[in-house]
């Protein structure tokens, strides 16, 4: 069991060091495009109440005028604002290492979203081969454990490799390199969680 945990934990670091290390070079970018309305000029961000961050939208504008974009998201203006009072201002590189972080955080969800539903597709077929007794002693039986045991590490590689294939994807580009896009990088975050919180006694 020791074993297995070792392996698991450095299955989730690999992850997250491959998708840390792909983003680090996004840690060097300043502010552009959207990250300067959303950022550097939003009241939220700096010193308007915590409190008028729920009745605002994305940019700062009060979610009920008839100027406001509508976009509704709270967390994401609220770690923004958590990351300028870790700065004591506009720090550039915290924002973009933030980003980076919740990268590998969400590189390794789907690492333990591939790893769950890999042991669900275990026991199901351990289920319908009646290979789940493991005091069963007969040939049939022990010859199908053996099979399963050496399936371990076809389902270790390849929980990694999803973990890995998300972590490098050039497709994630724009959601880590921009400040901004750490609103889709929190939706994935959570939707990973919310997932993983249900899958396991539901699906």
């Amino acid at each position: 069991m020791l074993l297995e945990v070792s392996r698991r934990e450095t299955c989730a670091i690999a992850v997250f060091t491959a998708a840390l290390l792909t983003a680090w070079n996004a840690n060097s970018n300043g502010f552009v495009w959207d990250d300067r309305s959303a950022v550097l000029t939003n009241a939220d961000v700096q010193r308007s109440s915590w409190s008028d961050v729920f009745s605002h939208d994305f940019w700062g504008t009060h979610i009920r005028s008839v100027h406001s974009h509508k976009s509704y998201r709270p967390l994401t203006v609220l770690s923004f604002r958590l990351n300028y009072v870790l700065a004591r201002g506009h720090s550039a590189w915290l924002y973009h290492f933030t980003n980076a972080l919740v990268h590998a955080l969400c590189a390794v969800l789907v690492w333990k979203v591939a790893d769950v539903l890999f042991q669900q597709h275990q026991r199901r077929l351990e289920s319908e081969s009646g290979t789940e007794n493991p005091q069963d002693s007969s040939p049939t039986a022990a010859t199908a454990r053996m099979k399963m045991t050496m399936e371990e590490k076809d389902k270790m590689v390849g929980s990694v490799t999803a973990g890995l294939l998300f972590a490098v994807h050039p497709i994630h580009c724009d959601a880590v390199a921009s400040i901004v896009g750490r609103a889709d990088l929190l939706c994935t975050a959570f939707s990973l969680l919310a997932f993983l919180s249900y899958g396991p006694t539901k699906a």
